[in-house]
């Protein structure tokens, strides 16, 4: 799967948005009870890893609650990537999706815009055999994406100073 956002702010700074400030931006999404850091290493050589630990909010019935596992609801999301490059690689591994691997995929940032703004081709793979179910989960995947980035480039913007008036 595969889309692409046009957004205002640079690359760099939608990257850095993005990977240093997720937990702050996604507990603002609706469908975020909460986010954490559970480990974050740079090496040397200027390789990050970041693993974040997630907890959806779901409206489940009372009368269902008692018999859902505790856990299905959190999902440990983990970025790669270099500094100073603008390719982020991504994985999400949860109790209660059961795929013969991570979901997965990247986020590439691009200046566009005429230099205003970014483009950001995400691409996800859902390795689900069941392809009404992986269409569903890529469709769900696109749209949590779409927000926190978009959430990034409101970020960025309010911390811009404002242009010069007169």
């Amino acid at each position: 799967m595969k889309s692409i956002l046009l957004l205002q702010g640079s690359p760099t700074s939608l990257m850095d948005a993005l990977v240093e400030q997720t937990c702050e931006l996604a507990a603002a999404l609706p469908h975020m009870e909460s986010a954490r850091v559970l480990e974050r290493r740079v090496s040397p050589q200027g390789h990050v890893l970041i693993r974040q630990q997630w907890r959806l909010r779901v409206s489940v019935p009372a009368l269902l609650r008692p018999h859902l596992e505790d856990g299905l609801q959190d999902c440990v999301l983990t970025f790669e990537y270099r500094t100073g490059e603008s390719l982020l690689q991504w994985r999400a591994e949860s109790a209660a999706l059961h795929a013969p691997g991570d979901v997965g995929g990247s986020l590439v940032f691009a200046t566009a815009l005429g230099g205003r703004g970014s483009r950001v081709e995400w691409n996800c793979e859902v390795p689900i055999a069941n392809e009404a179910l992986r269409t569903i989960i890529g469709a769900l995947l696109e749209r949590q994406w779409r927000a926190l980035l978009e959430a990034a480039a409101a970020r960025v913007a309010a911390a811009r100073p404002a242009a010069p008036t007169g």
